[in-house]
């Protein structure tokens, strides 16, 4: 059954790779440098660009027929110069097609393509799908991670049976620990390890995760009761509450990919003791630190390692025991682009009677508003911002929460916060006031107070000061709102500042974020 599915979803998606807008007599060509071709596990490093035209994928000639096992010489790939034309010859298959031409044959009979060979760029460009279909192989098209994959049936049902001896195990409660390591030039930038536990039966999983970075580490306890997740970090004395979303658009997708992600990996070692799978796709780097797809060099390398044993009715037993992704590209830095490494390491603590933890205080908890996120502060405040602004590290001194738009770096906002703990009991804001105005005037060049406002600020006494004029920096018109409070005889002081237009804009949207703040320990 398990495998009749699978055959299913692989019509289906050989299906999907051949059905669209047939060739036309002039064609389109566009170049797609982003394309990934995976061929018998390994991606292939094309030095001519793949290109797209009217609608299918066209490879180099000579490129994808030596990674299929043609013969690069003149007696396997004849290429007739006189009427344009190519006969390729393998494993007792004759294939002959012809530059601007749908009349293909092979061994004899005639064929008509979907898309016909071109010349780009001096280049000879052939339809990937026919010929590789041609020479008994099979194509697969993943939209989601942009590769076309060609394996062969004997690989991809190899490959296959090993992958489904583990269904049978899918429910079981399972004990693994996910080691993570980001690498950019040469400069380890980050390291994380989460020890989970998982019973998909129950729906429960608890982890404990180790963050390293920048000389810092945290450690957040993560539980999923199936149908809410509660995390805690170390710095924190609450559990912040959170419902589970619908998951099941990410699981129609797996569902579309699952026979691209199966003929990406073929079998490199098989004993009585050990099974390796190993390939390349993008498809197992999407849940990565970037984004591979828009990255020409971006590669990303798999090894699945199964320990292998036979029971007492000598049964053989497949079990996952080691799972290692490599994830390689080019990312842009203040320095310039440089070259960077992801590394995930996942493995099975087999033999092992798993029982998820259910953490004892999980009611000392608390919850963020739909749509916005949480940020936390080292001296023990917390924000309440929107999804898209940006949130800087736990412990600054000086947090700055920032929005630039996403078209135009131009229109930005950013709100600064500063605590003054020294100033005793006996002391007012209203005494402040001619300083804080004179000091935020002159914050900015041509500076013009646009207005100022002595108010309650959640029943505490607060000023509001507002002034526009030009930024320091580059001269650009912007205007900045401080509002300063005596909070318990501590001075807290909101200051938001932001290009003239987007301040406007983002005004009502900053205040609620201001008004979000509490101060719920100090940390």
């Amino acid at each position: 059954m398990k495998k009749a599915i699978f055959l299913a979803v692989t019509l289906l998606c050989v299906c999907l790779f051949a059905c669209g807008v047939f060739a036309q007599s002039n064609p389109v060509i566009v170049e797609t440098p982003t394309l990934k071709v995976v061929v018998d596990g390994k991606q292939l490093d094309l030095t001519n660009i793949p290109i797209n035209c009217n609608g299918r994928v066209l490879l180099g000639l000579r490129e994808v027929l030596v990674a299929l096992g043609v013969k690069n010489d003149d007696e396997h790939i004849i290429w007739n110069p006189v009427n344009r034309s190519v006969k390729i010859i393998h494993d007792g298959i004759e294939i002959n097609l012809a530059i601007g031409n749908k009349k293909a044959t092979v061994n004899g009979v005639e064929i008509e393509v979907d898309a016909e060979p071109v010349i780009h760029k001096d280049r000879t460009y052939i339809p990937t799908r026919f010929v590789a279909q041609s020479l008994s192989r099979l194509v697969f098209w993943d939209k989601s991670a942009y590769n076309v994959v060609i394996t062969s049936e004997d690989m991809l049902y190899e490959v296959t049976d090993i992958m489904n001896s583990q269904l049978s195990k899918a429910g079981q409660p399972v004990h693994l620990i996910q080691e993570e390591v980001l690498i950019i030039g040469s400069e380890e930038i980050a390291r994380a390890t989460h020890d989970i536990k998982s019973d998909l039966g129950k729906e429960t999983e608890y982890i404990y995760l180790t963050e390293n970075w920048d000389g810092k580490t945290i450690q957040t306890e993560i539980y999923n009761d199936g149908t809410r997740t509660y995390r805690k970090a170390s710095y924190r004395d609450k559990w912040l509450k959170q419902e589970n979303g619908d998951e099941t658009e990410i699981e129609e997708q797996d569902d579309e990919t699952l026979a691209a992600f199966i003929a990406s990996l073929v079998v490199t070692e098989k004993s009585d003791q050990r099974i390796v799978i190993e390939g390349e796709s993008l498809a197992y780097a999407l849940n990565g630190p970037f984004d591979v797809l828009k990255d020409e060099s971006s590669k990303c390398h798999v090894t699945m390692q199964y320990r292998v044993k036979t029971d007492g009715n000598n049964t053989e037993n497949i079990e996952i025991e080691n799972v290692e992704t490599i994830i390689r590209g080019s990312q842009n830095t203040q320095e310039g682009k440089k070259p960077y490494e992801f590394k995930r390491n996942v493995r099975y603590m087999l033999d092992e009677t798993v029982t998820v933890p259910v953490p004892a205080d999980l009611n000392n908890s608390y919850t963020i508003p739909e749509g916005m996120k949480e940020y936390y502060n080292s001296k023990g405040y917390t924000f309440h911002v929107p999804e898209e602004w940006s949130l800087p590290a736990f412990d600054e001194e000086v947090p700055i929460i920032s929005y630039e738009n996403e078209t135009d770096s131009d229109k930005w906002c950013i709100i600064v916060t500063e605590m003054v703990f020294d100033l005793g009991f006996d002391w007012s804001i209203h005494d402040l006031k001619p300083w804080l105005t004179q000091n935020v005037k002159d914050s900015v060049n041509n500076g013009i107070i646009i207005g100022t406002e002595d108010f309650k600020w959640k029943g505490y006494n607060a000023i509001r000061i507002t002034v526009s004029g030009q930024n320091k920096a580059d001269g650009g018109y912007v205007k900045q709102q401080v509002i300063a409070v005596n909070y318990n005889g501590i001075l807290v002081v909101f200051t938001c500042v932001g290009e003239s237009s987007t301040f406007d804009l983002k005004l009502n949207e900053v205040n609620k974020i201001i008004d979000s703040w509490d101060l719920p320990m100090f940390g």
